[in-house]
């Protein structure tokens, strides 16, 4: 992705146009990256990472868009889903001082389950996905995916590098 140096961010005029130069270089990045795994048929697990609020979400979209236009199906996949139970983290955390619920760290996801479920997808199995639910602290279960061998699997979330 390329630099752009504004001279004055602080003139509402100049910060509008330094905040569209933006967009049109990660929309040109975006394209060229999705160019470069359109033309990997055998490519078909994909991970995207990064801060919160850095535009995993919105990246993800643009990659299913241009992937789907291409003939390829997508199932975009959140590691968010594969939160252990608030009740499992907490009990953890009051065994051991030393823990903390940390949401961004990989100790509050079910790394097997999410093992498991990619093997799966990848071996083409009718496969159940996790869903968290924020607001009870609970996984419970969500879509069915019945892939194909083609289909691309786009996991995303921070915590997608553990």
């Amino acid at each position: 992705m390329k630099c752009y140096k504004v001279a004055a961010v602080h003139d509402p005029k100049s910060l509008r146009a330094y905040v569209a130069q933006c967009d049109r270089a990660l929309e040109e990045e975006m394209d060229r990256v999705a160019r470069k795994i359109a033309e990997i048929p055998e490519l078909r697990l994909l991970g995207l990472t990064g801060p919160t609020c850095s535009g995993k979400t919105t990246a993800a979209k643009k990659l299913t868009d241009y992937l789907q236009t291409h003939g390829r199906r997508v199932h975009v996949i959140s590691i968010d889903d594969f939160y252990y139970d608030k009740a499992f983290l907490q009990k953890r955390a009051e065994d051991d001082p030393d823990i903390e619920i940390d949401y961004d760290s990989e100790e509050t996801i079910d790394i097997a389950l999410l093992a498991q479920k990619a093997e799966s997808l990848l071996a083409c199995r009718e496969t159940r996905m996790p869903r968290f639910d924020f607001r009870s602290g609970l996984r419970t279960d969500g879509a069915l995916i019945t892939p194909e061998p083609e289909d691309v699997f786009l996991f995303e979330g921070i915590q997608i590098l553990y």
